[in-house]
């Protein structure tokens, strides 16, 4: 090292050793050259065309560094680094192709070189164990996977303080370089390249990437802490993820907005309503920016987009993301940032003054029309609001109606966005925002109809982990401001309407992606959805002709289904639609025994809700044409639960027979199905059913002696007949 005005400089590597020249005129280009190549996209004819040929090259790279290194024995440890970096490299590229096993070889042969501790040296192993953490928890072997990801983010945190300790001592000596810095000498020229490892090995290592690299080792993270069971780190780890992305810029908006909907279902699941909002709100916000993002871009330079490549689209739509929101303020910014209101042929030219009067006066016309509309407009809306009030409404629960009108698709700039989206994800968009309010309500119907104590995943902002967080995505309301726990829940019949109206159009908008033909699952789960959406407002509404219309609307949903469906390609799907139907006429029967509505309408529903119910029992038998003696685990509760309903369903019907032939028919029916529930729950020892088994064989008990008795008033009556 030789020192020039005190400051000291990499000299360039002896001639006599071999390793300068080739670090210097085939190592670095030829790797640079490899990494160009993995970046390839290739025709789906030789999808791996580039990274075979990236494979190629560092093979013969790393054949000349051995050479090289049996000769001479001074540069042996600056080459085997060579050999390292090269089975590394290699292994990355293999990865992604169908060679998996072959490029897992070749990392773990990477990682068996002794590393220096060093920030390049940190970096190169950060890939390594990325690599391999990602391939084994795609083999589902996540503690393997873990154990790589946990070393990747214990290299990240070395890298990240001698970043910091090179950051501070960094700007003392640029201080004090330029303090003794002469201004009036020239430049000097850059040295060589040396072979000392800390030099070249620089060159490979992009701190952006390893950036880039850690995000990676966070999202794999989150899928393994999930597998384990760990919902929270797991949902920890993706938010961070998730935020990373969007400061970093380099992401898929449809990638980003899907895994953001997921973490928002995993909250839904723990009742964590006011966590799902914020992922809701988080989609929503994306999605307007990069649509305002992409009009701007639009107005700026018509047309241009046409010829992008889709990673300079991709990139365009991660920058949208991350630009300040007050570019709203122009319609016409351009693609770059700049203002795009540019001067007008007057202006350019230095015209008259009286020209751009009668331009700016124009110009004042029409802002001032668009005010008196936007004015008009707020007095509507103002005078809505003044009669909602008057009409009983408090004011609290008018602002959640209009939020949620919010939320249910009004606003066309979100609308505009979506179409922007791939098709299954905008459609997935709308799910979640329907599922967000239908599982609110569920909620407050357990709570509040039902008068169940519900338990929240997170109580208040206080438990939620610093992680997740969107701070990076301008327009995401703060977590403080959201309703947590029982208080974002409908406890009137009027906010349950509410979220009923802001869920149902994003169910039917959904529903135009998720058609029957090609979506069957999809299709039927939704109209699922919907009939629970319907199920749940019933409860709050007090009128008992409107919650049969209600219960009616769900049944609407699902006749047309019943019957249609493939038994033996979706025999879950036939089954739970003869279920709710049935379980829907028995509800509206209940309703209307309870109102004391005409026996024969009362009647007519329990007829109905047990043909339904025989379809979803008769399903369960063998080519015998008897019923099994044990059904599937996951079928067990609903079929015990439908040959319990069955037989109420026939009881209370049996009532309306006024054929004792008839009324016999029907209450030895409802015996059959009680005795069958009895029977199967002691034949297979269903514990959480001993106690309705009791009570069906005391219902069947009872039963029995009405069908004895009224049976020997048959025979009385006949014997009488006869005498006479």
């Amino acid at each position: 090292m030789a020192a020039t005005d005190g400051h000291q400089q990499l000299e360039p590597a002896p001639s006599s050793d071999p390793s300068s020249g080739f670090i210097r005129n085939e190592f670095l280009p030829r790797i640079l050259d490899c990494r160009r190549l993995r970046a390839v996209e290739d025709d789906d004819s030789e999808p791996y065309k580039s990274k075979y040929a990236c494979s190629d090259l560092l093979v013969s790279l790393e054949q000349q560094a051995a050479a090289l290194a049996a000769v001479s024995q001074e540069a042996s440890t600056i080459l085997s680094h060579c050999i390292a970096y090269c089975q590394l490299e290699r292994g990355l590229a293999l990865l992604e192709t169908d060679l998996v096993a072959d490029g897992q070889h070749a990392v773990e042969q990477a990682l068996e070189f002794p590393w220096p501790p060093s920030l390049q040296s940190y970096a190169a192993q950060q890939q390594a164990h990325n690599a391999l953490g990602g391939l084994w928890c795609s083999r589902e072997d996540f503690d393997k996977s873990l154990q790589h990801l946990q070393t990747a983010a214990e290299l990240y945190s070395r890298m990240k303080a001698i970043l910091q300790d090179s950051t501070s001592s960094g700007s003392a000596a640029q201080q004090q370089q330029q303090e003794q810095q002469d201004p009036n000498s020239e430049q000097q020229e850059q040295p060589a390249p040396s072979s000392s490892t800390g030099s070249w090995v620089a060159e490979l290592t992009d701190v952006v990437a390893v950036e880039l690299h850690y995000t990676t080792t966070l999202y794999y993270l989150a899928q393994v802490h999930g597998h384990a069971g760990d919902k929270v780190l797991s949902a920890s780890y993706c938010a961070a993820t998730l935020n990373r992305q969007i400061k970093e810029g380099n992401f898929s908006v449809n990638e980003w907005v899907q895994n953001c909907l997921q973490l928002s279902g995993y909250f839904l699941d723990g009742n964590a309503f006011a966590l799902s909002q914020y992922c809701c709100a988080a989609v929503e916000q994306m999605l307007l920016q990069w649509q305002q993002k992409q009009q701007q871009a639009d107005v700026a330079q018509p047309g241009a987009g046409l010829a992008d490549s889709d990673q300079q689209q991709q990139q365009q739509n991660a920058d949208s993301v991350k630009q300040p929101s007050d570019e709203a303020a122009s319609p016409c910014a351009k693609a770059d940032g700049s203002s795009s209101s540019s001067p007008t042929v007057s202006e350019a030219a230095g015209g008259p003054p009286a020209a751009l009067a009668e331009q700016e006066e124009q110009q004042q016309q029409q802002q001032q029309q668009g005010h008196t509309q936007q004015d008009g407009q707020r007095k509507d809306q103002a005078q809505k609001e003044q009669q909602d009030i008057k009409s009983g409404k408090d004011k609290q629960q008018v602002q959640q109606q209009e939020e949620a009108k919010q939320l249910a698709g009004s606003s066309p700039q979100m609308q505009a966005a979506l179409q922007c989206l791939e098709a299954d994800v905008a459609a997935n968009v709308c799910l979640a925002l329907a599922k967000l309010h239908l599982y609110t309500l569920v909620a407050s119907h357990e709570l509040h109809v039902e008068g169940r104590q519900l338990l929240y995943s997170f109580a208040g902002p206080a438990d939620v982990p610093a992680v997740l967080s969107f701070d990076a995505l301008p327009g995401v309301p703060e977590l403080s401001g959201l309703a947590w726990g029982d208080a974002a829940l409908a406890d009137s019949p009027d906010a349950a309407l509410a979220l009923f109206k802001a869920a149902l159009p994003w169910f039917k908008q959904a529903l135009q992606y998720y058609q029957l033909e090609g979506w069957v699952t999809e299709h039927c789960n939704i109209l699922f959805e919907m009939s629970n959406l319907y199920r749940c407002l019933a409860g709050f509404e007090a009128d008992a002709h409107k919650r049969c219309v209600m219960h009616r609307s769900r049944a609407k949903l699902l006749q047309p289904l019943e019957g249609q469906l493939s038994q033996q390609h979706y025999p879950g799907l036939s089954r739970s639609i003869s279920l709710e139907l049935g379980n829907i006429f028995r509800e509206i029967g209940d309703i209307k025994a309870a109102a004391g509505r005409e026996p024969d309408k009362v009647a007519a529903a329990g007829s109905a809700a047990s043909l339904h119910y025989q379809l979803f029992l008769d399903s369960f038998k063998g080519d015998d044409g008897q019923l099994p003696a044990k059904v599937e685990p996951e079928m067990e509760q609903h079929y015990l639960s439908a040959a319990f309903c069955m037989a109420r369903v026939l009881q209370a019907g049996a009532a309306q027979h006024k054929e004792p032939r008839e009324y016999i028919a029907a209450v030895e029916q409802a015996v059959f199905w009680l005795d069958t529930l009895v029977g199967y729950v002691k034949q297979n020892s269903v514990a959480a059913w001993e106690q309705e088994a009791a009570m069906a064989a005391e219902m069947a008990s009872l039963l029995k002696e009405k069908l004895a008795l009224t049976q020997r008033q048959m025979a009385m009556q006949q014997r009488l007949r006869a005498a006479a």
